[in-house]
């Protein structure tokens, strides 16, 4: 795979110099303004490529004109992070007592200098939006790192220059700077980097792919473009956070080192690209990590909303987890789907988000999993209230059967009385009755099985209709035929000889054997089954019992019985040959 052009979440570093595009106007203007003016502070919203700007951009640049370039952030004390950089980048000593940063610098030049020559030093600090976050409460330190930086800005025989990256929204609080350097909001001390134009955003979406051998569909680049200035409500311009994610999603889905038309709609365009950027990610995570991956958000911003650097000791300590496997394991994995950064300072494991832009979207993901929470602990909450309406609501409907039923008993006390089934698994032993009169049943077994083999749901009525609708066919054409029904009987018992069950299929052969009523069609149908192979040994058994009873004058039958007698089973010969004596002619 060849290397790819786009940073989606992460910055462009030294080594990428080759890919970034876009921001060559402002990369003079840093290097004039920073050799000018000896500090400089870069200052735009989230999401601008300041970070970008600084070391694919400025840095190279002031490399190649024999400059040398330190980029770092602060860490638990301003001073020292800078201190600790610079003599690691030089390979100095740091721990010089009361020595402070002018006079280490001072000293590092030196050295530097005899060694190397005469290299002026540019050190980039970024983030210094951390200054007013992470020092919030130190007052004395955040006075003395800007007493020194002072000193450092005004001894301009020293070659160190200074810039401080910050956020827009904390550019207010350099207010703080004003009385040690007061020219700190002058114009020529300050950049203010702006969202992409359209031909800078072109640039920086074509030459970076140009540079790997990938090309965009004619006219799509344009699209791309306008989409993107629609995501940036209140501004012209294209920010390029939204450009990376975009992009660097396209080069992934590439087609023989192009780029298409097709491509960008099937994502969805830039719209749903950018608003699956984490969901995605995060929809990898197993659910039941769901509650420490929260928590582990929560620990990892500021309540400025912005991304916090935090140790993995630490964030064990901030959550109360001691040594936690699924803690280091769901780091890492957040690590691998770039929601978040790492790196090792002495010896321990630091995290943080991968970009300020993912804190709003990591918000609104902790927001609707938040209103999700809510709405299952209602569901949880009203259960007990829904079950208890539906008790309720089941035991009346059983005492207006109760009611019904003994209604019913009392009407007919004097008369004939009515078949009545209980309920299978019916707590409150409630009766139903069946719309039949015990009169109608012409014999107990009948009877039997209509107590025993009706099931019903809690909504069935006292309707012989729907009951019987209950029934296999074998039993309900059995009932319909001893009701009186007798030819709906015997209709419903041919049609359960073509039943999918052998089982019915053998019931109702037998129970035609002992209904003993010739029909025609049922006779064809009787030998058919006993000849058919497909049909199971006890439905044999049955059509030939059942012809004994049925087919008396028929020759037919008597040529089906005779061979029947040549059955693989035993048992259907047995009843082949019961037959042909029952029907009483000599052959």
């Amino acid at each position: 795979m060849s290397r790819c052009p786009y940073k989606y979440l992460d910055f462009y570093n030294f080594e990428d110099a080759d890919l970034f595009f876009g921001r060559e106007t402002e990369t003079q203007r840093m290097v004039g303004e920073i050799l000018s003016t000896r500090l400089l502070v870069l200052y735009s919203p989230s999401g601008s490529g300041k970070t970008s700007l600084i070391n694919a951009g400025v840095r190279p640049a002031l490399e190649e004109l024999g400059y040398k370039t330190i980029y770092t952030r602060l860490e638990s004390d301003p001073i020292n992070s800078v201190k600790n950089v610079i003599a690691k980048k030089l390979q100095i000593e740091t721990n010089i007592k009361n020595e402070d940063l002018l006079g280490f610098l001072t000293r590092a030049t030196n050295e530097q200098n005899h060694t190397e020559g005469i290299k002026p030093l540019v050190i980039f600090i970024d983030q210094f939006e951390e200054f007013f976050i992470v020092f919030r409460e130190n007052t004395e330190l955040r006075h003395e790192f800007i007493d020194q930086l002072a000193k450092i800005k005004y001894e301009e025989q020293l070659p160190v220059f200074f810039v401080l990256s910050l956020r827009e929204d904390y550019f207010v609080n350099l207010d703080e700077f004003r009385k040690d350097i007061p020219s700190i909001f002058q114009n020529n001390a300050n950049l203010h980097l702006k969202p992409f134009g359209d031909k800078e955003a072109e640039r920086a979406i074509v030459k970076p792919a140009e540079a790997v051998g990938v090309k965009y569909e004619n006219g799509l680049v344009e699209e791309i473009i306008a989409d993107l200035k629609g995501q940036n409500i209140g501004s012209d311009g294209v920010e390029p956070i939204t450009l990376q994610l975009v992009c660097y999603t396209l080069w992934q889905e590439r087609q023989e080192n192009q780029i298409t038309f097709e491509i960008y709609n099937f994502l969805g365009r830039a719209d749903s690209i950018i608003e699956n950027c984490l969901s995605s990610a995060l929809e990898k995570v197993p659910r039941q990590l769901h509650s420490l991956m929260a928590r582990i958000f929560e620990a990892l911003k500021t309540p400025e909303n912005t991304k916090r650097y935090r140790s993995v000791p630490d964030l064990e300590a901030s959550l109360r987890l001691k040594k936690s496997k699924s803690l280091k394991f769901l780091m890492q994995r957040l690590k691998e789907f770039d929601v978040l950064r790492h790196e090792e300072r002495k010896g321990l494991d630091w995290y943080e988000f991968k970009h300020d832009y993912l804190v709003n979207k990591i918000n609104k993901w902790l927001e609707e999993r938040e209103r999700r929470l809510s709405r299952r602990r209602f569901r949880y909450a009203i259960t007990p209230g829904l079950i208890l309406i539906l008790a309720l609501l089941t035991w009346a409907i059983f005492a207006y059967n109760q009611y019904v039923a003994d209604f019913t008993d009392h009407l007919y006390a004097a008369q004939k009385q009515e078949i009545v089934i209980t309920r299978k698994f019916n707590p409150f032993n409630f009766r139903i009755t069946t719309g039949i009169l015990h009169d109608e049943i012409k014999d107990t077994e009948s009877r039997n099985h209509i107590r025993k083999g009706f099931t019903f749901s809690m909504g069935d009525k006292n309707d012989w209709r729907k009951l019987f609708g209950k029934l296999k066919r074998d039993y309900a054409g059995h009932y319909l035929y001893k009701t009186g029904l007798t030819q709906a009987g015997i209709d419903t018992l041919i049609n359960a000889l073509n039943d999918k069950s052998s089982r019915v299929k053998a019931r109702a052969a037998a129970i035609l054997s002992k209904i003993g009523q010739e029909d025609q069609t049922l006779i064809t149908l009787l030998i058919k089954t006993l000849n058919s192979s497909f049909s199971a040994s006890d439905v044999r058994i049955g059509a030939a019992s059942s012809l004994g009873s049925l087919g008396k004058s028929d020759d037919k039958v008597i040529t089906a019985l005779i061979s029947a007698l040549d059955d693989s089973a035993s048992r259907v010969r047995s009843s082949a040959a019961s037959s042909l004596g029952s029907l009483g002619k000599s052959d």
